[in-house]
């Protein structure tokens, strides 16, 4: 079941990152609107356009890590965090070569990176406590 969720997930963030416009340019100004009022009422200066994109891209692929590691298993985490890199690597270097409206940048890379990271050790840690509930009651019902 899984692996349905996972293909399809990354069936619908392949839409978004293959797009030929970049999906923010859709609310960018109401965006850059939001974070000057914020901004004006008390926000950090560092939440700022950049930061909501870094931030946008990390929690975007924490489901692929987390789907991930529930598809292949806890003990393939590494290949999981792999695989995510490689994938958003690959997708940073189509839309540099064929989708000339989008932008790639190392910092998608890194940030897409972390966000599978992330998904992955929060599923991984889950699924190791998961465990070790289970056998601290199989330990104590006689």
């Amino acid at each position: 079941m899984a692996t349905w969720f996972l293909l399809l997930y990354a069936a619908v963030l392949a839409i978004v990152l293959f797009s030929p416009i970049p999906v923010d340019s859709l609310f960018s100004s109401g965006l850059d609107d939001g974070l000057s009022w914020a901004q004006a009422h008390g926000a950090p200066g560092f939440v700022d356009y950049a930061f909501v994109e870094f931030t946008a891209n990390i929690l975007a692929f924490v489901p692929i890590g987390c789907i991930g590691v529930l598809a292949f298993g806890s003990h393939r985490w590494e290949w999981v965090v792999l695989l995510g890199i490689v994938a958003s690597a690959t997708v940073e270097l189509t839309q540099a070569l064929f989708l000339s409206a989008r932008t790639a940048s190392l910092a998608d890379i890194l940030a897409n990176s972390l966000g599978v990271l992330v998904g992955a050790l929060a599923c991984w840690l889950w699924g190791h406590r998961r465990e070790g509930t289970a056998k601290k009651r199989a330990q104590f019902s006689y």
